[in-house]
């Protein structure tokens, strides 16, 4: 499951990683979680398009309140195609979400994972569009797999996170989902810097830089 979020990706390290401007005002925020917007990267006729997205897809035959109690944030990749809320979106509507970085947690112990070379994680997810009362709203929800061995003693399931030359191919609607599915595999081990954090993330309401700080003398992820 994939649950927490980071995102400080600056409006300069957006242009440079991804050649476009993040949307939005969001400041840089190290506790995101399911309900809040998130940056979804989508494709468009020209390329690419960056928008805000609600975390926690909101089918269009779905309320709000109806897809948050089914908890729709995370979806499974054995089941995109055979669960209802997820297999339209994911033969024409699928997104990237670009983050810095995402919590997990191990007996009460949250982990802060990111990326050692410092890059965005760039998490494969889906997104769909509904109308209500106050017009149109986007939401999105974040794809998980197995776990590669960086994680495998945390939980049994991670994000699945994308290189770069897969993101073309996953946004765009043409790709077949037989070459779609194909890239929904655990990312490779090594990559991923994962230590303990404290234990403020775990409520929603505590913000800050402080929450990714490493604890000392507890780096390391259990065995």
């Amino acid at each position: 499951m994939c649950g927490r979020l980071t995102e400080s990706i600056t409006r300069a390290d957006f242009m440079r990683f991804f050649g476009m401007e993040k949307p939005g005002d969001l400041p840089p925020r190290f506790n995101v979680a399911p309900t809040q917007h998130v940056v979804i990267i989508t494709h468009h006729p020209h390329g690419r398009a960056a928008t805000l997205a609600r975390w926690g897809l909101i089918p269009p035959d779905l309320t709000p309140d109806d897809a948050k109690r089914l908890s729709l944030f995370n979806a499974r990749r054995e089941t995109l195609l055979t669960k209802r809320p997820f297999s339209r979106p994911f033969r024409r509507r699928r997104c990237l979400v670009p983050v810095s970085g995402l919590y997990e947690w191990h007996d009460g112990q949250p982990f802060h994972v990111r990326r050692k070379d410092g890059k965005p994680l760039v998490l494969a997810g889906l997104w769909e569009s509904a109308f209500g009362d106050e017009g149109e709203l986007l939401s999105c929800t974040v794809i998980t797999t197995t776990p590669n061995a960086d994680l495998t003693a945390l939980h049994d399931r991670m994000p699945v996170m994308l290189l770069s030359k897969d993101w073309d191919a996953w946004l765009d609607p043409a790709t077949p989902l037989s070459d779609a599915e194909r890239l929904l595999e655990p990312f490779a081990a090594g990559v991923l810097d994962v230590y303990a954090v404290s234990k403020d993330v775990g409520n929603v309401r505590n913000e800050g830089a402080h929450l990714v700080e490493r604890l000392p003398g507890n780096a390391a992820t259990p065995s």
